[in-house]
């Protein structure tokens, strides 16, 4: 949290608000300038490195830095101390950029240049991080990670560029756009031939060393020998948890970060439902089932299901806090998926233990591409329903990975099919690239404003540059065949067949849901796009949330 005023507040008086410990326990401290007039709080995550870099970091010219994020490299230096030795050679807002366009990684950040009496405040072209700020002359100027309790005088900081304030004026902040946008220096590239120079296994191989690659570098960043956990009573803690749905996405991820974390350790997969009866909710099942087809494909590995049950009194106890950290979000939809995110973030649910019961779902709700039949159920609540089967758990793990980005990229929305319908494969390809230029507006600072209140740090594989490169080369046919029709796994179809090639046959032919409706926590009969009113928020949960099974 930074908070600049001249002349109203006195800076020795603040206060840190509450959710900066909860984003980082690790460390909290602040440090006051009487002379630019503002004061900069920032906690700490400790997730990397055998030792703790407190913020905010003070280098020796006395240039602050509070860095939210993660710079994907493989030199033996915190982030934090990194990007501060690089951003203190900068002399202006442009070398600012160009340095910071050399990172790959989310982040958000403040930076006091001392010298010249000048704040820089950005974030990530995708918007990976969260960063608010207030409205420019409407009191004392805050920009934090997330809003406090009066929220409405905020805004996301745009990711579109740099932004400075002259401290010596005290001047509004300025935008110093991102090269690529000033000048449009990515265009659309054409669409590949469909006379491929390489087959389709070709491109599966590529796809799989470079997917595996952009989880390897997520996870170089723990220390997997340093002890960090946080509840030593805890005998077997996973440091990895994946916000798992049991879909292709996330099963897939959760192969692939099995190659890169240590046998020793196991892997959190955290599961959400939400309802009285969880074991009826479409994601718990799929769940259940792609955990058993993991245990196959990964004998050695200890994977464990954490199931996060959440019902509308649990939802109630909370929505508040809930609304709170979406905004300045704040529809219908933002608040489902917060629910989602905020609840799964925490951790805290009940764990399948490691025996025998491996009997797959087969239900109208977990039907896979090549098995159609409407009738065809399996039986099992009462086989998974037993007591002695769970036991109360809180997962540990400070880094979650998240399968978000798989379906912009490999043509998994109902829009991409739509697309072909009217414009061919060149129509399709369109709608990809489009897709690729608009991640920004995904809302990825509303999910880390979620995750970040649990202090867990989220990361996004499928955002991956040099995937995201890889993926603009292939043939769009080989991307995703919008020539089947739907449920028959023509969407994603080179994802489905890098799970194929894993050894993941049945999540290889999976069929996709919303997480709002596989969760089952969104009511249809309302618009996701509805504006919530805060102050009856408690009182309309029962139309906002799904309440009823069907």
């Amino acid at each position: 949290l930074l908070l600049v005023d001249p002349v109203s507040v006195d800076l020795h008086e603040a206060v840190p608000p509450s959710w900066i410990r909860r984003r980082g326990p690790d460390s909290c401290q602040h440090i006051i300038d009487d002379q630019s007039k503002f004061v900069l709080f920032a906690s700490t995550l400790h997730v990397q490195g055998a030792t703790i870099t407190k913020q905010p970091f003070r280098d020796s010219s006395g240039n602050l830095l509070a860095f939210n994020g993660e710079i994907f490299h493989d030199q033996p230096i915190c982030d934090t101390e990194l990007v501060a030795d690089i951003l203190s050679r900068c002399d202006n807002a442009g070398d600012i950029q160009s340095a910071l366009l050399r990172f790959e990684g989310p982040f958000a950040f403040v930076y006091y240049q001392r010298e010249r009496q000048t704040i820089y405040f950005g974030r990530d072209p995708l918007g990976r991080r969260s960063l608010v700020h207030t409205a420019w002359g409407t009191g004392p100027y805050q920009i934090a990670s997330s809003c406090n309790s009066d929220g409405d005088s905020w805004s996301e900081v745009s990711c579109s560029g740099v932004f400075s304030i002259d401290l010596s004026r005290i001047s509004e902040p300025t935008l110093h756009v991102w090269p690529h946008i000033l000048g449009d220096s990515s265009p659309d590239p054409p669409l590949p031939p469909s006379s491929r120079r390489f087959s389709h296994v070709n491109h599966v191989a590529a796809l799989h060393d470079v997917l595996s690659n952009a989880v390897r570098r997520r996870l170089s960043c723990l220390a997997f020998s340093h002890n960090a956990d946080r509840d030593e009573t805890s005998s077997d803690p996973a440091r990895v948890g994946i916000l798992f749905s049991g879909g292709l996405d996330c099963t897939i991820i959760a192969a692939l970060a099995h190659d890169h974390v240590p046998l020793s350790e196991p892997i959190d997969l955290i599961n959400f439902a939400f309802g009285a009866s969880s074991l009826t909710v479409p994601d718990r099942q799929s769940a259940i089932n792609s955990l058993i087809e993991l245990r196959t494909v990964c004998p050695k590995r200890h994977f464990r299901l954490i199931e996060v049950n959440v019902d509308i009194n649990n939802l109630r106890d909370h929505s508040e806090h809930i609304f709170n950290l979406i905004r300045p979000c704040q529809t219908v939809m933002d608040f489902n998926l917060g629910s989602v995110l905020w609840f799964s973030s925490r951790g805290t649910g009940v764990v399948l233990r490691d025996d025998e019961r491996s009997v797959p779902i087969v239900s109208q709700h977990c039907r896979y591409a090549s098995d159609l039949k409407q009738g065809a159920k399996t039986v099992v609540e009462k086989y998974y329903s037993e007591d002695e089967v769970w036991d109360e758990y809180t997962s540990q793990c400070r880094v979650l990975i998240s399968g978000l980005g798989a379906d912009e990229l490999f043509g998994g929305y109902s829009r991409h099919r739509t697309a072909y319908r009217r414009g061919g494969w060149q129509g399709a390809r369109d709608e990809l690239d489009l897709d690729q230029r608009r991640l920004y507006r995904r809302n990825l600072g509303r999910d880390d404003r979620l995750c970040s209140d649990n202090a867990r740090d989220t990361m996004y594989p499928f955002l991956d540059d040099e995937l995201r490169d890889l993926v603009r080369t292939i043939p769009i046919e080989e991307i995703c065949r919008l020539d089947l029709e739907a449920g028959q796994g023509g969407d994603k179809q080179i994802l489905r067949s890098l799970a194929h090639s894993l050894g993941l046959i049945k999540t290889s032919s999976l069929q996709k849901r919303a997480i709002q409706f596989g969760t089952r926590i969104a009511n249809k009969q309302i618009s996701g796009r509805e504006v919530i009113d805060r102050g009856a928020l408690r009182e309309s949960l029962g139309e906002i949330v799904r309440t009823k099974a069907t």
